[in-house]
């Protein structure tokens, strides 16, 4: 608002007669403006979770003390966010808080937790334990794990130095053999794709616990 403008309103608001009319007309276009942005940002309860949704469950659980000391060190990964569906009870009420489940790893420790976060009351619900096996791969692994992949000369030749030309995939990978390293580390697999085809006969396999890659081409 211009100072122009600012000088008439307050001359209006000092005028006995136009007092109430302005502050119907100021309180009706707040109403105009508000009201929209209001029920924009104002989810129901079944949608998903918004991006500010993700942004504060995800910040709620770094921040708290308890999952650090669950985790045992404040450098972990979450790995999923998801929505919490609320119970409906027999009355049909429903609740109306809005949660979200949050699963966070620890890579260093090999601790996982799952963590309940209130996002309607902005707090820390619950923390449970749970195994490392059970903790699906988050999306910056995959990137790490195609990072590593990509600074090996092994994969370099396989893709013949054109990485951008190809869509790689990325998949946990979990041994149920004592003697295999994925069996205890944290290991990624990933496939290359051109053109729609797969390049066949040839497994990449990144340890992320270790930092290192294992290229084997199929014997026939």
């Amino acid at each position: 608002m211009n100072s122009a403008a600012t000088c008439y309103y307050c001359f209006l608001a000092d005028h006995p007669r136009t007092k109430r009319r302005l502050c119907l007309a100021m309180a009706f276009s707040a109403l105009t403006l508000v009201s929209p942005a209001q029920q924009q940002h104002s989810p129901k309860p079944l949608d998903p979770l918004s991006p500010a949704e993700l942004r504060n469950a995800k910040l709620l659980v770094r921040s708290a003390p308890e999952v650090k000391r669950a985790l045992g060190e404040e450098n972990f990964t979450i790995c999923s966010v998801d929505f919490v569906s609320p119970k409906v009870p027999l009355s049909g009420t429903g609740e109306s808080t809005r949660k979200a489940r949050v699963i966070a790893y620890n890579r260093d420790t090999n601790r996982a937790i799952a963590a309940t976060v209130d996002l309607t009351g902005n707090r820390l619900v619950d923390i449970q334990p749970i195994d490392s096996q059970d903790v699906p791969l988050a999306p910056e692994e995959a990137r790490e794990a195609k990072t590593i992949a990509l600074e090996d000369g092994r994969v370099q030749a396989l893709v013949k130095r054109k990485p951008a030309e190809f869509k790689i995939d990325a998949i946990l990978l979990q041994s149920s053999e004592q003697t295999d390293p994925c069996n205890a580390d944290r290991c990624v697999a990933l496939s290359f794709q051109r053109g729609g085809e797969y390049i066949a006969g040839t497994s990449v396999i990144v340890n992320l616990s270790k930092k290192t890659v294992s290229v084997q081409s199929a014997t026939h």
